[in-house]
């Protein structure tokens, strides 16, 4: 863009300097010509710089603002898959915490009813035991 401006202000001091001279005049009237035209393109020069700033300055705050709206979307969206893996890693532990209670539970009665199946076999064998007669 820089060098499509520079381009069209040279291009037109070029044709205007080339117009003026070569157009037939006095040296005075030339001088006066010469001296009204740099002052137009001067002017449109500055016309064209402050056209090019205010531009540049809109654009800037264009894409300032639309980084920190994507800032803001990035850290909610980043915030919203921290508290989906929080629920998840505490869906899971109560679902870990469930089965290992059940295998507990289940171990302890496995255990409960080999002690008691242990005592009667045992009772049993004392009862067995003192049926017999001793010789």
């Amino acid at each position: 863009m820089k060098e499509t401006i520079k381009g069209a202000v040279v291009g037109g001091i070029i044709g205007a300097a080339a117009a003026l001279l070569l157009a037939p005049k006095s040296g005075r009237a030339l001088r006066q010509d010469l001296m009204r035209k740099s002052e137009e393109m001067y002017d449109k020069t500055a016309e064209v710089t402050e056209s090019v700033r205010e531009k540049t300055a809109e654009l800037a705050r264009d894409i300032r603002d639309k980084t920190s709206e994507l800032k803001s979307s990035v850290l909610d969206k980043a915030a919203d898959l921290a508290r989906e893996a929080g629920d998840t890693t505490r869906e899971a532990a109560k679902k870990l915490n469930g089965k290992v209670e059940e295998a507990s539970d289940k171990a302890r009665d496995f255990v409960t009813a080999a002690a008691n199946k242990s005592k009667e076999a045992a009772d049993h064998a004392a009862d067995e035991a003192d049926k017999k007669p001793t010789h």
